[in-house]
């Protein structure tokens, strides 16, 4: 198949800091009822909301996703004293959100940038979070489940992982799953239930979903 004659156009453009540009777009943002996302250079604090000051750097988690609000929405009961688990966690922003309800967090993640990431934030606002630098893909789970385990990954990640998921959430506890496309979310519902999970609510922004998973 002949494509024919291509055109080839020229443009001289401002060189930029493309590492800090994008902290131009990135404002204070109210997530749910209990949380106000704010860029660690412009913090502000509203009445009867937590402030989570983050800077994410290269880790996924600035809290403008749909799927990192959905899972904070979907944590905003969390009591305190509970005992969670955040698989992959990034910037830290889900850890950092049940640190500041009162949860004891253990926070997982495979990236060394995203793990300095975590700490960075954790400590910025001052919170306590027990981070573990570990693959979940090949990883042995921890012997001791929780009440509450958050995820915010991929559906890949979830169909894989799922047979180990029960390990990280005790009877009667419940996994909140975020990062789900909307086309594998059948797909990713199957996978939980066969792994011994009902699903018991579903969140959609977007073309997202967020799941929440019982063990039985």
């Amino acid at each position: 198949m002949d494509p024919g004659r291509g055109l080839l156009e020229k443009e001289l453009i401002k060189e930029e800091n493309w590492s800090t540009e994008w902290k131009k777009y990135y404002h204070p943002l109210s997530v749910g009822t209990r949380f106000l996302i704010c860029p660690s250079w412009e913090l502000r604090t509203e009445e009867g909301r937590f402030t989570l000051a983050l800077d994410p750097g290269q880790a996924f988690g600035t809290g403008y996703h749909p799927t990192t609000q959905l899972c904070l929405e979907l944590l905003e009961n969390t009591e305190p004293g509970t005992f969670a688990y955040d698989l992959g966690t990034g910037s830290g922003i889900l850890a950092i959100a049940l640190a500041k309800l009162g949860a004891d967090v253990v926070a997982f993640e495979a990236d060394p940038v995203a793990i300095d990431a975590a700490k960075e934030n954790a400590a910025r606002n001052g919170t306590k979070i027990r981070l573990r630098q570990v693959d979940l893909l090949s990883w042995s789970p921890p012997e001791r489940g929780a009440p509450l385990a958050v995820a915010n990954l991929t559906a890949d990640l979830f169909v894989s992982l799922a047979p180990k998921l029960p390990s990280y959430v005790l009877p009667g506890g419940k996994l909140i799953a975020g990062g789900i496309n909307c086309q594998r979310q059948a797909e990713v519902e199957a996978a939980f239930r066969k792994a011994g999970f009902a699903i018991q609510d579903v969140l959609r922004r977007q073309e997202w979903v967020c799941l929440v998973g019982g063990r039985s």
